[in-house]
């Protein structure tokens, strides 16, 4: 018989794990406007020392410089930056986007495992509702024939039988308990 497929407890720890992923997402936005931030931040800081070197090398070549040591500090500062690189931050942004997608994977998947236990939960409910039932219309039918009366589908539509069907499965409600 199929009874045990409707006989699983629901998952409890999904909506924990789905919580908590969701407070994952929420820090891989933060993450994300950070290293994007810090991207920008590092391309416009390169940029402005690559300008003011090249204005100081101008005017060292123009022989207008005034202080060599600012022209040293920049081009110190340039190389600095340069060694720098957006690259790192934006391999990063795309590691969190890879995380994002996996995590909202897994909030799919846990959400749909979520609806399949309680489909699940509503089917055993169902069962164990009808259980009795099923056991009282074997009684009205095993009674029926001493009170002279005769019982059959098409004098009594309403008494359920001790098998039904349910999502494709037979199910013999005899086997649940009916007290």
């Amino acid at each position: 018989m199929l009874n045990n497929v409707f006989k699983r407890k629901p998952n409890t720890t999904v909506t924990a794990t789905v919580a908590d992923i969701h407070a994952r997402l929420a820090e891989i936005v933060e993450e994300v406007a950070d290293a994007e931030s810090e991207a920008q931040a590092l391309t416009i800081r390169q940029t402005r020392a690559n300008e003011v070197a090249e204005q100081l090398l101008a005017a060292a070549a123009a022989g207008t410089l005034s202080e060599p040591a600012r022209l040293t500090e920049a081009l110190r500062r340039r190389h600095e930056l340069q060694s720098g690189n957006a690259d790192g931050y934006l391999a990063r942004v795309a590691e969190l986007h890879n995380e994002e997608d996996s995590l909202r994977e897994a909030v799919a998947n846990a959400e749909r495992q979520a609806i399949q236990d309680a489909h699940a939960a509503a089917v055993d409910a169902y069962i164990r509702a009808l259980a009795p039932v099923a056991h009282l219309a074997d009684r009205v039918r095993n009674t029926a024939q001493a009170a002279g009366k005769w019982i059959t589908k098409e004098n009594s539509p309403g008494l359920i039988s001790h098998e039904i069907v349910l999502n494709s499965a037979l199910i013999d409600l005899r086997t649940f308990p009916h007290n």
